[in-house]
């Protein structure tokens, strides 16, 4: 993969990081590409449900869910964690509702047992804390028929949410109710700063993001040979963030937060 500018390039990379992890859910041994910078180094997959934090959050959290409010909550403090080994700590208080316990532990000192980076504890901490309780307020008030509305108040009403995060919540809550967002769940997705640098690298500029990853969407699933049966436009935004942090392993300038190491990597699961 070198010619990072090449729409084309960016669909090998979607097909062959997919490839990974149907051999890695199968079983198969170490190394499961000869692609050298997907075969030693982690990559989020191509679908978000697929990832191990995801895989876990459906399992002790998101098929318990309720209702549309009970939805966005949920996933509005899953994601403030976004982490599956230490769970114990906090999933059975997000799962039986106990909001007031789950923010204790947020501002008890025990709870920093949450996070090995202090700094970045502190920051999701204070964002929760806040914003946490403004959300509660609100959240019967957010728009379910459309994505980017829903994000946008959101992020209006809500201290130190911001329009990335608001978006991650959003989807998690159209995962768990397809019947939500029908105008435009199929169209939009909330750019992030990993698309951003995707979109640059195709030479797409950031004010056409939405249109870009229709037309990217639609190529792909009408190509005759693709590894995926489909993708969605939100598969397409996740999968450009990834490409970026390729591009960036390609050129030395960057290191993806993980390493396979062989023999020590348990195999995905599976939805």
């Amino acid at each position: 993969m070198r010619d990072y500018n090449n729409p084309e390039t960016f669909f090998k990379f979607i097909d062959e990081r997919e490839r990974v992890r149907k051999r890695k859910s199968s079983g198969m041994p170490f190394p499961w590409t000869k692609e050298p910078i997907l075969r030693d180094w982690k990559f989020t997959n191509i679908r978000r449900e697929d990832d191990m934090v995801s895989v876990f959050l459906w399992e002790e959290l998101f098929q318990h869910v309720g209702n549309f409010e009970q939805a966005v909550l949920t996933a509005w403090c899953a994601r403030r964690i976004n982490r599956a080994d230490q769970g114990e700590l906090w999933v059975d208080d997000i799962r039986n509702q106990r909001w007031d316990e789950h923010m204790d532990r947020f501002t008890n000192d025990g709870s920093k047992r949450l996070f090995t980076n202090p700094n970045s504890f502190r920051q999701i901490r204070t964002d929760h804390i806040v914003g946490f309780p403004m959300l509660r307020e609100i959240v019967s008030q957010i728009p379910q028929d459309s994505i980017e509305e829903a994000c946008d108040f959101i992020t209006e009403h809500v201290r130190g949410s911001g329009t990335f995060f608001s978006g991650q919540v959003i989807l998690d809550v159209a995962w768990l109710r397809p019947n939500a967002f029908t105008s435009d769940r199929d169209i939009w997705a909330p750019l992030g700063p990993g698309s951003k640098a995707g979109l640059s690298l195709l030479g797409v500029e950031h004010k056409f993001a939405s249109k870009a990853f229709v037309k990217l969407q639609q190529i792909y699933n009408n190509r005759t040979s693709r590894e995926l049966d489909l993708i969605r436009v939100i598969d397409v935004e996740h999968a450009l963030c990834e490409f970026a942090k390729h591009k960036d392993r390609f050129d030395g300038i960057g290191t993806p937060r993980m390493k396979y190491r062989e023999g020590k990597n348990p195999h995905s699961k599976k939805l």
